[in-house]
């Protein structure tokens, strides 16, 4: 048994509820009968796909007898029925870029004159949040921004950010998403099944369980004087030219052990789409799906041993999933050469990518990878 139907939110209902007006068309039956008007709990529908209206929606679905019935009766039925929805449109979170990524530091200044001089980083702001007590930085590397932030007070555990660092150390924190409306996300995400945190209305934080693995910033608000939103734009011809030779930021690697959740996650709750799935030897057998994601792609890599090797010691400490940013350069020789003379040992050893790494001990524990 199978049925189209169009659906909408209905105000009237229970919150959680979604109304779906069903025409069902059934094997050796009359005409198709009129459309029926059932009740259906939000949490049930997965596997979702964009639509053009943003309203309403298209829905297949497998229905059970007793769902079958209720609809013949045109009455509303509880909502611990059994429903498989094989393919469903909702009004998915837009994602209009990839604002920057964080990466948490103990030494904010060094931190920053690093990017500065290693990748060529050019800053744009500074600031303090004293509701997190954290300083931190914006600059941009060719086309994509990162964000060095510290704790002021590293000690004080009554402060999130100060209790993340703690449990992560140095490292990539989490990559931040523009939407249109922060506290609208935030509502979507939860009504996903979604578990935020340090919810502020204009920006907030999305939990690695509810993502795959990776810590997520999703924000509404442009970033303080970022020449991203001047007139012409930011792109990766400004700021190329550099020693490094770096062109732009290839993608954002990740690793996961729910590497469907993600996929989930990323192309059914937010827009995000496909562009490949596939294996990956390196640095270890596993699979590997490459994502666009607003104007970026992101690449979750899944291990066969989630135990053994680089990418198992990775899932087998305290991370919040991004593994390394992977850059392009114009010239690897070029780069290789920048960066001993900066005394920045290099190292092919666990590299995600097919190209060489700097070694994150000499890059406040972050992972930066370069690719032809």
């Amino acid at each position: 048994m199978s049925a189209e139907a169009s659906a909408s939110p209905d105000s009237a209902a229970a919150p959680g509820v979604m109304v779906i007006a069903l025409r069902m068309s059934l094997p050796n039956a009359p005409p198709p009968m009129a459309s029926k008007a059932i009740v259906a709990p939000v949490s049930r529908i997965a596997a979702v796909s964009s639509c053009a209206n943003r309203d309403y929606f298209t829905l297949t679905m497998s229905l059970s007898a007793r769902l079958l019935h209720s609809a013949r009766q045109n009455t509303q039925t509880r909502n611990d029925f059994d429903v498989e929805i094989f393919v469903a449109g909702h009004a998915q979170i837009a994602v209009q870029r990839v604002i920057h990524t964080i990466h948490a530091t103990y030494d904010l200044h060094a931190c920053r004159l690093l990017y500065q001089d290693a990748l060529g980083g050019l800053v744009f702001a500074e600031n303090y949040f004293p509701a997190e007590d954290r300083d931190c930085a914006l600059l941009y590397v060719t086309n994509h921004s990162i964000e060095p932030m510290a704790p002021r007070t590293r000690d004080d555990m009554s402060k999130g950010f100060a209790r993340m660092t703690s449990k992560i150390g140095e490292s990539f924190h989490s990559f931040e998403l523009k939407v249109e409306d922060g506290p609208a996300a935030s509502q979507a995400i939860r009504d996903a099944g979604g578990v935020v945190a340090s919810d502020y209305g204009f920006f907030f934080f999305v939990k690695p369980e509810s993502t795959g693995g990776v810590l997520l910033e999703v924000c509404s608000s442009t970033m303080p004087n970022d020449p991203y939103d001047r007139p012409g734009g930011w792109g990766p011809s400004v700021g190329t030219g550099h020693a490094s030779s770096v062109l732009q930021l290839d993608h954002i690697a990740c690793v996961t052990s729910e590497i469907e959740k993600a996929i989930h996650f990323f192309t059914s709750v937010l827009d995000g789409r496909v562009i490949e799935d596939g294996a990956t030897a390196l640095p270890q057998d596993g699979r590997r799906v490459l994502l666009s994601v607003g104007d970026i792609q992101v690449a979750f890599i899944q291990p066969d041993d989630t135990e053994q090797g680089p990418l198992g010691a990775f899932l087998n400490k305290p991370q919040n999933g991004i593994y390394a940013l992977v850059w392009r350069v114009k010239d690897e020789e070029t780069a290789r050469d920048h960066f001993e003379k900066r005394n920045l040992r290099m190292t092919k050893s666990a590299c995600i990518s097919s190209g060489f790494a700097i070694d994150p001990e000499d890059f406040f524990g972050a992972r930066h990878e370069f690719v032809r």
